[in-house]
């Protein structure tokens, strides 16, 4: 789901979609750049991120990626996270874990792809995302993963500009920055109501409650929870993002909890955009 994101990477990681992949496409970035040229062209991507949650604890990672602009309603991307830090629970009994710290575990390879057509009076922004079973075993679903994120979102009168996700995937909606901890063998549904407060200097707030809900199979490939621990399927919770963007970087710190798990999670990332840079988002 994410986040990756960046997106990501969060999720969320590169697989699942996060606040701050999809706020790219919502906030205004000020025109301060002279490499932008036309709608087409190469680009690169460095997000580096970190953070805890109550699941798995601390984890790291930099996300690689590059891509490329077809038009300005249309990019593709693909790339490969690598964690610099990542807990691995071994396990001592059937109730305790100790966890340990890994480092350097390359992640499931991802590929994105965006489109964001020009529709009146709607902000709306469509996001395909999956990922192979190329990573460490630590980090990787050891599946394949995929995810559809559906925004759309519209300014009614400053400081409101609500909007709408609809998320479908097989990965859990928790609130772990690694979110391939865990997948399911069928498919889940998540829906997310918030609203975006644009604040000065390219800044802005979000906050959204999600609700999730699965449609079809069970929980499956749970090899990085520690043991013990179960993850409800059918969650709800809420998140809150800070936000600040330009033309070419991004910071993003983004708390989530959920209710239903009795999880948290805090990540942060700090984004920065090589090579090609549509004009749009130089606007």
């Amino acid at each position: 789901m994410s986040v990756r994101t960046g997106t990501a990477a969060p999720a969320e990681s590169a697989g699942a979609t996060g606040a701050g992949d999809s706020m790219r496409t919502t906030m205004e970035k000020p025109n301060g750049d002279s490499q932008v040229g036309t709608e087409k062209g190469p680009f690169g991507r460095l997000v580096f991120g970190t953070g805890h949650d109550s699941l798995l604890g601390y984890s790291g990672d930099l996300e690689i990626s590059f891509g490329y602009d077809f038009s300005h309603i249309l990019e593709l991307e693909g790339g490969v996270p690598i964690y610099w830090l990542s807990m691995d629970p071994k396990a001592v009994s059937a109730e305790t874990t100790i966890p340990t710290s890994r480092y350097g575990s390359f992640g499931d390879g991802f590929f994105k792809l965006e489109l964001a057509p020009d529709i009146d009076l709607l902000d709306y922004t469509l996001d395909i995302a999956a990922t192979a079973p190329t990573g460490a075993s630590v980090v990787s679903a050891g599946r394949g993963t995929w995810d559809i994120n559906n925004r759309m979102q519209h300014e009614v009168r400053k400081p409101f500009n609500p909007y709408l996700e609809l998320i479908f995937g097989n990965l859990l909606p928790a609130t772990t920055r690694l979110a391939r901890a865990s997948t399911i063998s069928g498919a889940e549904f998540q829906a997310r109501l918030g609203n975006t407060f644009k604040l000065p200097h390219s800044t802005a707030f979000e906050a959204a409650f999600y609700e999730a809900e699965p449609l079809t199979g069970k929980a499956a490939g749970a090899a990085l929870l520690p043991l013990g621990r179960t993850i409800q399927l059918s969650d709800h919770g809420f998140l809150g993002s800070v936000l600040l963007s330009h033309a070419r970087w991004n910071v993003d710190i983004t708390y989530t909890r959920s209710i239903s798990n009795h999880l948290d999670g805090v990540w942060g990332t700090i984004g920065y955009r090589l090579g090609h840079l549509r004009k749009s988002e130089s606007e």
